[in-house]
């Protein structure tokens, strides 16, 4: 048996008359999405709840009054995975003020389960897995704002978590800043000069780049390396 397609709550008559059927269910699952990822002060983006069949999101981007749906849930267990930035997010997002949580992530620790992870694979129409020009169209396609859609597609040997199971961005910040500047420095090795980037957190410039150069007297590595990596915000030096 298959759940309704999820439910849209997008106005205040839709949130007041589904208020009703929230106050039938003890406990009930919630999530969070927000854009924490493009943005320093975050906001609330997506309301996901789960009830015995039936999924509902609310958006709550939309001038919603969700003074209603606060009292209903705060009288309610709520179960979430890793609560702190869903906490933080709704408290931010609807003045919600939770009264009883249940975090599976914090379950899952005391019972001792230290991971747990998803296999997936995306395929296409036709029943192929999906390649890596596939999902940049299909990013391109679906994704109607164009500063949205991802120039690159990188896969990843293991996501970056927290302490308590959400993706760690930061990490990734580092990650892709490192990609950058190991491509910039391209160039140098039909000059002979090999060179390795570490890019990481920095007490004195926030975000300091390491290049390890071989293959070149230092002061010929650094003049090359500042010509490539002049126009980078993140400030580099080179070791050799």
């Amino acid at each position: 048996m298959t759940k309704p397609h999820p439910l849209l709550i997008n106005n205040n008559e839709l949130l007041d008359d589904w208020c009703s059927t929230l106050e039938k269910f003890d406990p009930v699952a919630v999530d969070t999405e927000g854009d924490s990822l493009h943005c320093y002060f975050e906001k609330l983006c997506l309301i996901q709840i789960g009830l015995p069949g039936q999924d509902v999101l609310i958006d709550p981007l939309e001038p919603l009054d969700f003074s209603r749906f606060n009292t209903i849930l705060a009288q309610r267990q709520i179960i979430l995975h890793g609560c702190d930035f869903d906490l933080r997010m709704l408290r931010r997002g609807t003045k919600f003020a939770t009264n009883k949580v249940f975090d599976t992530y914090l379950a899952a620790r005391l019972a001792g389960f230290k991971e747990a992870a998803v296999i997936c694979e995306v395929m296409t129409p036709e029943g192929r897995m999906a390649r890596l020009p596939d999902l940049r169209e299909f990013c391109r396609q679906e994704i109607p704002e164009r500063a949205a859609v991802p120039v690159q597609v990188v896969p990843i040997p293991q996501m970056p978590l927290t302490g308590v199971g959400k993706i760690f961005k930061p990490a990734l910040r580092l990650d892709a800043a490192q990609r950058a500047f190991q491509a910039a420095l391209a160039p140098l090795r039909a000059e002979g000069i090999t060179a390795e980037v570490m890019v990481r957190n920095d007490p004195t410039h926030g975000t300091l780049a390491v290049v390890q150069a071989r293959g070149a007297p230092r002061e010929t590595a650094a003049k090359r390396c500042a010509e490539l990596l002049g126009w980078f915000q993140i400030r580099h030096v080179v070791e050799s």
